[in-house]
């Protein structure tokens, strides 16, 4: 279940438009990937999980904030997730972001596959699912 636009704008509200048209578009990616998802306001920002596996932690997709004129795409167990375009950056022990500043110059298709694999990626028994 997605928080109403309203909700959402709120929290992000004061950025720039620019940064809230790539916010929304990564929440429409993320429901394409995964109807079941549930958003919730956490951390400054929204976290996304699979309520079937767990909260937003052990149920785990990503998060999305906005930090230093960037929107930060962060996911909790982003060292288990393939990166082929090589877009992850951080230096956190598991937990993975990308950077994106611009709408026309971020990797859509790339980030749809990495947000393909973290709904598919299972923590509990570090697989994924088919």
């Amino acid at each position: 279940m997605m928080l109403p636009l309203r909700e959402v704008d709120a929290i992000f509200v004061g950025q720039p438009a620019e940064l809230l048209d790539i916010v929304h578009e990564l929440r429409n990616l993320i429901v394409r990937i995964l109807p079941s998802a549930a958003e919730k306001h956490v951390w400054q920002g929204l976290a996304y999980f699979d309520p079937a596996r767990g909260g937003v932690i052990k149920g785990g997709l990503c998060q999305i904030s906005i930090k230093n004129q960037a929107v930060i795409l962060s996911f909790i167990h982003g060292t288990f997730l393939p990166d082929p375009h090589h877009l992850f950056t951080g230096t956190a022990r598991y937990k993975k972001e990308i950077r994106l500043t611009a709408y026309e110059q971020a990797p859509w298709p790339a980030l749809q596959e990495l947000l393909q694999a973290a709904a598919a990626f299972d923590p509990v028994s570090l697989t994924f699912r088919r």
